[in-house]
């Protein structure tokens, strides 16, 4: 019985520590790693986030705020010069390129 209890203890100390460990599946939930400082895990969501049409370019923009913050100004221009020449995202890329 104990050496369940000790075996179950184990397989749940893992699967926390798997859970905490993957990286964002959501733009919000990456914003929210971003926030926190989790770079790591913000910047494996956003990478995989942007190569899906659909969210390619919110996770374009997160991903040059996450460049901003970690010191990449170089990779945070690449990501946003493309937008700002796109309506839906003149400001918030114009915005990130002036930072």
């Amino acid at each position: 019985m104990r050496t369940l209890s000790i075996a179950a203890l184990a397989w749940l100390a893992v699967s926390s520590a798997a859970a905490q460990a993957s990286p964002c599946e959501s733009i919000d939930a990456c914003r929210a790693a971003l926030a926190a400082g989790r770079y790591d895990d913000a910047r494996a969501g956003l990478s995989a986030l942007g190569a899906r049409p659909a969210t390619r370019t919110d996770a374009s923009l997160a991903l040059a705020r996450l460049h901003l913050e970690t010191g990449g100004y170089d990779e945070a221009a690449a990501l946003v010069r493309p937008l700002a020449a796109q309506a839906r995202t003149r400001v918030v890329a114009s915005t990130l390129l002036g930072e």
